[in-house]
């Protein structure tokens, strides 16, 4: 691929109840695939709420955290259809229940960012 990436666009309903959210997962040659809900946007669904399970990045939508790479849940020779598309919508039915309730029962670990912090003596900040 070269650098490139390959873009593989498709709708999930995570219920028979649910409503239909286009999704967009983008596999890569030399790094993990990154799958994002674009619509509805979780963001704007949240209402103003910290969306859980979710990394940071630029753009529209919301970039899902399905797995955590430290524990090998994924690798490349696993096929999509049976780890990110169904994971997908694992995650949006988690996240429909999120919004009422406001309680993420889907479990798992997500990674935080490291806090910054001053030291007493220089003033300056630092990692944590």
């Amino acid at each position: 691929m070269g650098g490139r990436e390959l873009r593989f666009g498709f709708t999930v309903s995570p219920t028979p109840l649910s409503r239909a959210y286009r999704c967009l997962l983008k596999v890569y040659a030399a790094r993990f695939p990154e799958l994002f809900v674009v619509d509805p946007d979780p963001k704007i669904l949240a209402a103003g709420r910290v969306l859980p399970h979710v990394y940071p990045h630029d753009g529209p939508g919301a970039k899902l955290c399905l797995w955590l790479p430290r524990t090998y849940e994924w690798c490349a020779q696993m096929r999509f259809d049976e780890t990110y598309l169904p994971w997908a919508a694992e995650w949006l039915d988690y996240f429909e229940e999120w919004l009422v309730t406001d309680i993420w029962t889907g479990g798992g670990e997500h990674p935080v960012a490291p806090r910054k912090r001053r030291t007493q003596s220089t003033g300056m900040k630092t990692a944590r």
